[in-house]
């Protein structure tokens, strides 16, 4: 008799489990992946939804779907945002070493200091202009490399003034 009430309470508590999570969550497949997110209202409609098929009127007629794929894909440019940032970060501090292990001069310093500032507020104008939706974060990326293109000639002039 316990066997048979501990197999019961086992599987009332996995179909509970799975019951809940049906009702709270939902599962959406994308041509970027599989995502798991947070239902706002708790039911079992749509606990499985494939957009890879989508139109533009299947995005229209499903609201809530359509926003939380937007909040997804945003939350990736947001990550890409800040992992290019990382980046250029990286190379600044690496452009910016001095050849042969020498030491800057206290003057070529303070250039370099100044050209660090720049880089970073001529990245937080482009971060906020692709934020405002400017432009797409393709084009974010060409402009940076265009920051970098100037970073690297801006270096090189101050490696050949001192």
């Amino acid at each position: 008799m316990f066997k048979w009430a501990f197999r019961l309470t086992i599987f009332l508590v996995l179909v509970l489990g799975v019951g809940y999570f049906l009702a709270a969550y939902r599962i959406i497949q994308t041509k970027s992946g599989l995502h798991i997110v947070e239902k706002d209202e708790m039911g079992f409609e749509d606990f499985v939804v494939d957009t890879r098929e989508w139109n533009p009127m299947d995005y229209l007629k499903n609201p809530e779907i359509s926003k939380t794929l937007a909040k997804i894909e945003w939350e990736k440019f947001g990550d890409r945002a800040r992992n290019e940032w990382k980046r250029i970060k990286d190379r600044i501090d690496e452009r910016m070493k001095a050849q042969d292990g020498e030491p800057w001069s206290d003057k070529a310093q303070e250039r370099l200091d100044q050209l660090r500032k720049e880089a970073e507020k001529r990245y937080e104008t482009l971060e906020k202009k692709w934020k405002n939706g400017d432009f797409s974060f393709e084009a974010f990326q060409k402009k940076i490399g265009e920051l970098e293109r100037w970073l690297d000639k801006k270096v090189a002039e101050i490696r050949a003034a001192f």
